[in-house]
């Protein structure tokens, strides 16, 4: 009987410690990757970067698991980092995002960027169109369109 346990508890630790650890797949892994993005539409007016800017606004983003992950932004003069979760449904929500600001401080950002800033954590919902665009509706209306890069 006792060889019985212990062949029993032997067998038991075996697949214990053999058990492959999976993750999830995103619940839409076309959303992963690099975004540019190229515009910023409310309800009567078009914004996109203004001619005088070097640099896009580039966003990150990656899955931690099914529904959530890290997002990063390169904006034209810093950068801002936060959490993302998504659903089925196709909800989008920024609960939180961290600026490091520029040598200039902060009242130095450019517009583009504010609008980036304040847009995304407005976030409501996302939809990836046939050509391949993220579109990401915000609380107040508006439309971020991102291209993938």
């Amino acid at each position: 009987m006792k060889r019985y346990f212990t062949l029993l508890m032997f067998v038991a630790a075996i697949g214990f410690y053999c058990k492959k650890e999976t993750t999830d797949p995103p619940v839409d892994s076309k959303l992963s990757g690099n975004w540019k993005m190229i515009s910023i539409k409310n309800d009567t007016t078009t914004i996109t970067r203004p001619a005088g800017l070097q640099r896009d606004i580039n966003v990150k983003i990656t899955f931690l698991n099914s529904t959530s992950g890290k997002m990063s932004a390169t904006l034209t003069q810093s950068s801002a980092y936060g959490d993302f979760t998504i659903n089925a449904l196709q909800s989008f929500s920024v609960p939180w995002l961290s600026i490091v600001s520029s040598l200039n401080g902060p009242g130095a950002l450019a517009d583009w960027d504010k609008q980036f800033l304040y847009n995304i954590t407005l976030a409501t919902n996302y939809k990836i169109d046939s050509t391949g665009n993220l579109s990401i509706s915000c609380l107040n209306r508006s439309v971020m369109k991102f291209e993938k890069e």
